[in-house]
């Protein structure tokens, strides 16, 4: 990961109010952040508990970017 993605990762966990986002990954995986205290991020490493409290351990080099995707309306369905 260049560090201008790992500062903007960092600035973005301090930011208050706080607003989840994913980490994304280059194979096309995302990682859902929901607090920032479940986050511990290093040069080398970023780990992060996601809402089921499983974690995630990835080398940083894998890291692409972040995004901060809106939730999608629950939709009634007709009848």
């Amino acid at each position: 990961m260049e560090m201008k993605l790992l500062t903007t990762i960092k600035r973005t966990l301090k930011e208050a109010p706080f607003r989840p986002f994913n980490i994304l990954l280059d194979n096309g995986a995302k990682i859902p952040v929901t607090h920032p205290d479940c986050v511990i991020l290093s040069a080398d490493v970023c780990m992060v508990l996601d809402s089921r409290g499983l974690p995630w351990t990835v080398d940083t080099w894998h890291v692409s970017g972040i995004n901060f995707e809106v939730p999608r309306r629950k939709t009634r369905r007709k009848k």
